[in-house]
């Protein structure tokens, strides 16, 4: 039985070329297109949606392996596992999405439909479109695995969806290329779950997706963990082996790994962050520390108890016990508000000079929330690299306090003078622009882009290429491109950057200082809700404006 294939889109771009592209005959019987499946035009591999399987898509998958399946790719059932989905890039209109998969036009494949074959029969990208990677290195070579890998899974449940916003942006930004052999970096669009990086199912054997510790390894992640040495409980009693206290195995490698930031889109109040320069008569910091959320894991702290009894046994491991301490030596001291919950968390986050920026259950977003603010970020954990650590330098813009330390915090924060203070809040903006994707969710802070997470991800790998054997801590010492994109644009972090020339490329703004948000008329929406923002105006993505 065939499947009833919905209409099929018209490609967008040169007619003529387009037409030669379709009427390639297909390394793929015709019964792969006919049963809702793509071809693979360069490997001869028919994909298939979840409900079908075979050569070519020719059976239709029973329903006990079918529920099995859909079980597995995080769906309660087959009803929401066979429902509508968004798909990469909307298929780039060369091809109609069906449940998170793209049936591409026939002569197209590829995750998002992107690719073709040309007379020679190499893989080209949106061919009969101005699509050209970009000058600007590194470029990347993305992998078209099977859909089973990352278009079928429940991308809703996914905590922290960084895979796939990485894996469109490379196509609009330009950085992708279809030559392996032009390439510098391999990307391998296989989801994982979670955020932990190469320990996220095995941490103690050093598996992750079925690959050995000697493939992982030899991996470049990026990853929100960026745990680099061993983290034990310091709230285990005194005898515990070293495995027991465990709390966090190393998953960073410096100088090959990027701890990049979560992604963060206007909440928190950010939309009126007090770093935007055109914002007026920002709130008086009259609060010295912040911090509100979860403090023992599970259950609120007891404040009649000392640390580490101010919480109950199960949530002692929480936070790696950061926060547990920091709530029992300053909960109550004048000028400091540590609290489990508040109401006016965006209010607070502006209103105080020092926030705390600390792990979780596992990594945290808390630096993030607090450098939009204007807030300067409290870092606290042992062995663990903040977003872009070390080839960014966060005593820049933010205050690093020792485990240790947490008793004397409030002398910490008390020796910071205020010529100190207005210097980090002047390099605070640059810092917040590296930490936010302004080129898929949106501009905050009046930033342009071309310094966001997604571009500061690009510029260190390139400059691990480039200078192999250097510490990650002294790139900018050898490189001053590498230095100057680090300070925004400046000769120095905190200095103004020269001024961009007209009709230089921006995103759209979700700030409430440039007026009504530009971004809800983008015209191309993308996976999972966020937008294209440098393609608002095009549904093209070879028309996308180019940062870099």
């Amino acid at each position: 039985m065939t499947v009833a294939s919905p209409q099929l889109p018209t490609a967008h771009g040169d007619a003529t070329l387009l037409k030669k592209v379709a009427s390639r005959p297909s390394r793929c019987s015709d019964l792969c297109l006919q049963n809702g499946g793509t071809c693979n035009e360069e490997l001869g591999r028919c994909d298939c949606q979840k409900s079908r399987k075979g050569q070519y898509c020719q059976e239709e998958v029973p329903e006990e392996e079918l529920s099995a399946l859909c079980t597995r790719l995080g769906f309660p059932g087959p009803k929401m596992c066979l429902a509508d989905a968004p798909c990469l890039n909307k298929c780039n209109d060369r091809g109609v999405c069906v449940q998170g998969f793209c049936q591409c036009l026939p002569g197209h494949f590829g995750t998002d439909c992107s690719l073709s074959l040309d007379d020679n029969g190499m893989p080209q990208i949106l061919q009969g479109t101005s699509y050209t990677t970009r000058a600007k290195r590194p470029w990347v070579y993305i992998y078209e695995l099977p859909p089973v890998f990352n278009a079928w899974v429940k991308r809703i449940r996914i905590d922290r969806p960084t895979f796939f916003y990485f894996w469109q942006r490379f196509l609009s930004s330009g950085t992708r290329t279809a030559d392996p052999d032009k390439a510098d970096l391999f990307f391998i669009p296989v989801f994982h779950g979670g955020d932990w990086g190469k320990k996220e199912h095995e941490p103690f054997k050093g598996k992750v997706l079925g690959l050995q510790e000697g493939i992982v390894d030899g991996m470049t992640w990026l990853t929100h963990w960026g745990v680099y040495k061993p983290v034990h409980s310091p709230s285990h009693p005194p005898g515990t082996s070293p495995r027991e206290s465990l709390l966090w195995a190393p998953a960073h490698n410096p100088g090959r790994d990027v701890v990049v930031p979560v992604p963060e889109g206007g909440g928190f109040g950010h939309d009126k962050s007090p770093l935007h320069p055109l914002s007026r008569n920002p709130p008086v910091r009259n609060t010295t520390f912040f911090h509100a959320g979860r403090v023992c894991g599970v259950g609120l702290p007891n404040t009649s108890q000392p640390w580490p009894f101010n919480c109950p046994p199960r949530g002692r491991r929480y936070s790696g016990a950061v926060r547990q301490r920091v709530h029992a030596y300053h909960h109550n001291r004048t000028g400091y508000a540590v609290l489990p919950h508040v109401k006016n968390f965006s209010q607070m986050l502006m209103r105080s000079k020092f926030c705390l920026a600390t792990q979780g259950g596992g990594h945290g977003n808390r630096q993030v929330i607090a450098a939009v603010s204007g807030c300067i970020p409290v870092v606290i954990g042992d062995h663990v690299y903040q977003p872009f650590e070390p080839e960014l330098d966060w005593n820049d813009f933010s205050v690093r306090v020792l485990e240790e330390q947490i008793p004397i915090l409030h002398e910490i924060l008390a020796a910071v003078d205020e010529e100190t203070y207005r210097r980090k809040q002047a390099a605070l903006r640059c810092g917040a622009q590296h930490v936010l994707f302004s080129s898929m969710r949106g501009s905050l802070i009046g930033e342009s882009g071309h310094y966001d997470a997604f571009e500061t991800t690009l510029e260190i790998l390139r400059a691990h290429i480039d200078h192999p054997g250097v510490p990650p801590q002294d790139l900018q010492k050898v490189d001053e491109k590498f230095k100057r994109f680090m300070a925004c644009g400046a000769d120095e972090v905190g200095q103004e950057p020269p001024p961009r020339e007209p009709g230089t490329p921006a995103v759209c703004s979700k700030s409430a200082f440039d007026g009504p948000s530009s971004c809800r008329h983008c015209v191309y929406k993308s996976l999972l809700g966020g937008a294209h923002t440098m393609c608002c105006n095009s549904l093209d993505l070879a028309a996308c404006p180019r940062l870099w």
